[in-house]
């Protein structure tokens, strides 16, 4: 579920996950690090899907292992 997925993100001290409602019906999932300098981002039609995708691109460039 999405609290498993968020849980599983890389934890540093600057590192987060953000999720926005976009313009429109699409909400995008941003990996954020220091002085919000956004790593990562998806786009999605909900905020599950978005996180989801996010975790998914996460672990294929190596940021979230098994």
């Amino acid at each position: 579920d999405l609290g498993y997925l968020l849980r599983k993100l890389p934890k540093t001290r600057s590192g987060r996950v953000v999720i926005l409602k976009a313009y429109g019906d699409a909400y995008n999932a941003e990996y954020q690090h220091a002085y919000g300098k956004r790593i990562k981002w998806t786009q999605a039609d909900t905020p599950e899907d978005a996180a989801c995708l996010l975790a998914i691109k996460l672990f294929e460039e190596g940021i979230l292992t098994k």
